[in-house]
């Protein structure tokens, strides 16, 4: 429903008089574009990153962060982060972050904009850690999560929601766009020492960590 250059033209010309017609029905199309996009957020409530169906996490590997893609459509102040844990482990922790996104890669970049600190991960139960209140603006973002225990699962993205993530990140190939019934191309990881979060992490895809993007949610500040 993109709105075009000869819409706009026509609807408002630089000489004669504008369309009054024209002009209603550019509006009309303007105001549904922008509703598409719309997401109205209640203070104090809490949000999913992501509609796409929900599992469980395989095994992770040490000395790695998981991030998963997400979308901001209105200026929003955050407060906290969640995960739900599905399986604890006896010294277990985790933590979560959120990252902005590379304007050419569409990769995490730069330092957490919200991070927690160190959540108990020792039996299942949803987790929560409060963040200093950070204000994301509209675009892409990543949520980030990483444990200390190969034993921990978490709640992840589902095997089959692959399209649902690639739409927001895009595909290396033309073959890999049409490979997601497992996530295998579309998973974002970064190998990194547990308990400190990484400027510019480097990030690999793919492989192993198909079902370990945490489905992750965030509060919006009171």
């Amino acid at each position: 429903m993109t709105v075009t250059t000869a819409e706009i033209d026509s609807a408002i010309p630089t000489a004669g008089t504008p369309s009054r017609s024209l002009t209603n029905a550019l509006l009309k199309k303007l105001v549904a574009e922008q509703q598409a996009d719309f997401r109205v957020t209640v203070a104090g409530r809490y949000y999913p990153i992501t509609d796409a169906p929900m599992s469980t996490s395989s095994a992770p590997s040490l000395n790695t962060i998981y991030f998963t893609p997400f979308v901001i459509r209105e200026s929003t102040s955050i407060s906290a982060l969640t995960v739900r844990l599905n399986t604890g482990a006896a010294s277990g922790e985790i933590q979560l972050a959120v990252y902005a996104s590379s304007p050419t890669t569409i990769f995490p970049e730069g330092s957490p904009l919200a991070a927690t600190g160190v959540l108990s991960a020792t039996v299942a139960a949803v987790l929560e850690g409060s963040v200093t209140p950070a204000t994301l603006a509209p675009g892409i973002y990543y949520f980030a999560l990483m444990g200390n225990d190969t034993t921990l699962r978490w709640s992840s993205i589902s095997g089959n929601a692959g399209n649902a993530i690639s739409d927001l990140v895009g595909m290396p190939s033309a073959a890999s766009l049409y490979a997601n019934a497992s996530n295998t191309s579309v998973s974002v990881n970064a190998s990194n020492t547990y308990g400190t979060w990484p400027t510019n992490p480097t990030i690999g895809t793919g492989g192993t960590t198909s079902v370990l993007m945490p489905f992750g949610g965030y509060r919006v500040t009171p």
